[in-house]
């Protein structure tokens, strides 16, 4: 197996997402955000898009209702102190 640094061009692991937040009717106060990364290993559309291949009238939306989503990653993020608009 080849291990890349996060940054090199072939590895495409690592990921940034930029959310924002509307923070206008809390000014002044501490925002605190708490998020969960949540995986699968194989996207809905794919096991749906199997329907009618799968033996014994067994289908992706079945196999979805079985699946096990795993959380890969909780964390908590907490703001100083939001500034005053």
């Amino acid at each position: 197996m080849k291990a890349y640094a996060a940054e090199t061009p072939e590895d495409d692991r690592a990921k940034t997402f930029i959310y924002i937040f509307d923070t206008t009717t809390a000014p002044g106060q501490t925002v605190t955000v708490d998020f969960a990364l949540h995986l699968r290993h194989l996207p809905p559309y794919f096991l749906n898009g199997l329907d009618g291949l799968y033996p014994d009238n067994l289908t992706g939306e079945t196999l979805l209702k079985q699946m096990v989503v795993s959380t890969a990653a909780v964390a908590k993020v907490t703001s100083k102190r939001m500034p005053q608009v």
